[in-house]
Order: C-alpha cells, then structure tokens, then sequence
C-alpha cells in the first residue's frame, strides 16, 4: 500500500493551472477552463492573486501579498 506524503500548510506551493486560459480587462481577470466550460470573473483581489501565482507561492506568501 502506498503511503501519501502531505506536506504543511506553510509549505505547500500554489501555482496558476496551465489548462486555465486567462485574459484581463480593467483590473479584472477572467479565466476559462476548456475541459469543463467552467468561468470565473476575479475582483481585482482575485486578479491580484492569479497574478501572484504566476510564480509557485505559499499561502504565507499570498497572504502578505494582501
């Protein structure tokens, strides 16, 4: 049986999915998932956020990013 590793909270790196296709509009993000249809239009803390997961950050990150 397999074990699975998880890592903390603090450790663990969140990143933009490369299957999410994004454009911008007057501060705002909207991202556009082909496989399921699915869309979201981000508020500018949002889009500040997807911006910042250009690059893998940790929640710790993202939260002094705000």
């Amino acid at each position: 049986m397999a074990t699975q590793q998880h890592q903390s909270p603090s450790t663990k790196r969140f990143k933009q999915h490369p299957a999410v296709v994004f454009s911008e509009l007057d501060n705002q993000i909207t991202l556009f998932q082909s496989k399921t249809c699915d869309y979201l239009v981000l508020n500018e803390t949002g889009s500040a956020i997807w911006q910042a997961l250009q690059t893998a950050q940790t929640l710790n990150q993202i939260c002094d990013l705000l």
